[in-house]
């Protein structure tokens, strides 16, 4: 369940995750219009190479809807009160195969589904073949600390800030983050990426192919 994230390093050099790793989760957090749901088809369409099958949650126009019949996309939910059911029978489908469920515009689903409880679920055991990657706004998708998906997923401590405003956003990925890097990472095609490692890295974002 490897996923292309950007291109970081001195040359630029493709920078991805491996989502059975740790808890099987993942952020993206940033304001409207920074790139979000475009990073996160990025991911699931490198995920798709790798062999992993998708599960997609876009409860607004995103770009992520485009993912809808492709192979390996088991399910593109599009209405917001989908249910932890709806998820494991998508799920099913794989017929064992490794599964990463993306959730954009997280805030729009708070209190809407009970799937963020079976998430929690999953968090917590783990299970090798099922990960979550989530995207939403620095503010609203993650503003609770202690349920929803994006409570959840900071479990994780890795993400993707984009379009950062102070140094605290850094919490959501679970990082701190230097002052200057706040101020050379706030346009747009920039992040800044922690991997768990206490170390946040400036990446690039590629464009998804056409």
């Amino acid at each position: 369940m490897s996923a292309l994230i950007g291109l970081g390093g001195d040359e630029l050099q493709a920078i991805g995750v491996d989502l059975s790793d740790g808890v099987p989760a993942f952020v993206i957090a940033g304001p409207a219009s920074s790139g979000k749901s475009t990073l996160l088809l990025t991911m699931g369409l490198s995920l798709l190479k790798d062999g992993t099958h998708l599960i997609v949650a876009a409860p607004r126009q995103s770009p992520v809807r485009t993912l809808m019949g492709q192979a390996g996309v088991l399910k593109v939910f599009t209405d917001p009160d989908f249910t932890a059911e709806d998820l494991r029978a998508a799920q099913a489908q794989a017929c064992g195969s490794s599964v990463v469920i993306l959730l954009d515009d997280i805030e729009v689903l708070f209190d809407v589904t009970n799937a963020d409880e079976w998430m929690d679920d999953v968090l917590k055991q783990r299970p090798g073949d099922l990960a979550f990657v989530v995207a939403g706004d620095t503010e609203e998708a993650f503003a609770s600390a202690y349920r929803g998906f994006g409570a959840y997923a900071q479990r994780a401590r890795r993400g993707v800030l984009l379009g950062p405003r102070g140094a605290y956003d850094g919490e959501v990925i679970g990082a701190r983050v230097p002052r200057q890097e706040v101020e050379l990472n706030r346009r747009v095609g920039r992040g800044l990426l922690h991997l768990d490692n206490n170390r946040v890295m400036p990446i690039a974002l590629p464009q998804p192919p056409g």
